[in-house]
């Protein structure tokens, strides 16, 4: 199974359904050093830890998507940020679990450096990118595949 292609696609269709605007994968590795960070995590056959990079521009461009962009309160927008990253992970994860008939689940989405969680020490790892006309997107993966994959028809 190709995680990257697999996490790539399916993270470029969720987002077009949750937002409404297209994010294209990029050709380069970019280093985003103004960004707001997610990090989730994936725990069963697939386990992973998942660190997203939204430029801030992109982030505003997410919450109006959400139709969260007139919150006061910071907390709502840091749940609208994590339910976003939720959402397109989770797509990611079972296209997975689909391919290899196994079940992983989502840890709960944590918004800002201070909160991600701790390192797993998984065997494999990519980083991918992600540019649209609001603003770009770096996602580091660091993963364990531990399942047969099937073949889906």
């Amino acid at each position: 199974m190709n995680v990257p292609h697999v996490f790539a696609s399916s993270i470029a269709l969720a987002a077009k359904k949750v937002v409404g605007f297209s994010m294209a994968e990029c050709n380069r590795q970019l280093v985003i050093s103004n960004a707001e960070v997610i990090t989730i995590q994936s725990k069963g056959s697939f386990a992973s830890t998942m660190e997203f990079r939204l430029e801030l521009s992109l982030v505003e461009a997410i919450l109006k998507g959400m139709k969260a962009r007139q919150l006061e309160n910071p907390g709502m927008r840091e749940s609208y940020l994590a339910e976003f990253v939720n959402i397109i992970s989770g797509h990611a994860l079972t296209a997975i679990n689909n391919a290899t008939e196994e079940i992983s689940r989502l840890t709960v989405p944590r918004v800002g450096k201070e909160n991600a969680y701790e390192k797993q020490g998984l065997s494999d790892k990519f980083d991918t990118c992600f540019t649209s006309e609001y603003g770009k997107m770096e996602v580091l993966i660091e993963y364990s595949l531990n399942a047969v994959v099937y073949e889906l028809t």
